[in-house]
């Protein structure tokens, strides 16, 4: 479907979406032309970009042979992957996925109330949910999608979540949150998607058909 840029665009562009897209700096056609050929380079689940991909590669990393040069790619193309990290977004919520419930996640906070026992399901799972592939393009913008689970892996999470353990006393309500979430995620055979600086107000009230 987003696959076939040009053919979905117009449903994509109500008159909210098309007054954001004229408040560029470029014109509109010039962003969607870029776009169109950005999204055809992408891989097959439209993640990330052979270019991100080859640089990943590089042994060693550090700003001048990796960060330097993503920043430069990111730079190159900004207004086309910030279209498509919106139109991805509004896309999975209004036709795969449902914004709610969701959990406040938070990296930070996750890794602050949460530990997760050594070499477990668990703990490739959760650093998964919370981690960003280095060739991702889907959160490099103003907030995206970090990553995801699919139900298969949801129902191992779940499996193992007695291997996610609290860090302190005061951990205890955030983690039953947490695994109350899952267990909601598990029952329906859900996957789950983390997401950073979500446009709340926006992906609740759209419509999943």
């Amino acid at each position: 479907m987003v696959r076939n840029f040009k053919d979905f665009l117009p449903l994509f562009l109500n008159e909210n979406r098309s007054r954001w897209l004229n408040s560029f700096s470029k014109p509109a056609e010039e962003i969607i032309a870029g776009t169109s050929t950005f999204v055809s380079e992408l891989n097959d689940d439209l993640s990330s970009h052979p270019e991100l991909t080859k640089l990943c590669q590089v042994t060693n990393k550090n700003y001048d042979t990796f960060y330097s040069k993503k920043e430069n790619f990111i730079r190159q193309r900004q207004d086309s992957i910030e279209l498509f990290e919106y139109l991805i977004i509004d896309t999975i919520f209004s036709s795969v996925a449902y914004f709610n419930p969701y959990f406040v996640l938070g990296k930070r906070m996750f890794e602050g109330f949460i530990e997760v026992k050594s070499n477990s399901i668990a703990q490739a799972l959760t650093t998964k949910i919370t981690s960003q592939n280095d060739d991702s393009i889907l959160d490099v913008i103003d907030g995206g999608i970090i990553n995801w689970l699919s139900s298969e892996e949801v129902e191992l999470l779940h499996l193992d979540k007695e291997s996610i353990l609290p860090l302190n006393e005061e951990s205890n309500n955030y983690l039953d949150e947490f695994k109350t979430f899952l267990e909601y995620a598990h029952e329906r055979n859900l996957g789950l998607i983390s997401l950073r600086n979500p446009r709340e107000s926006d992906l609740i009230n759209l419509k999943n058909d």
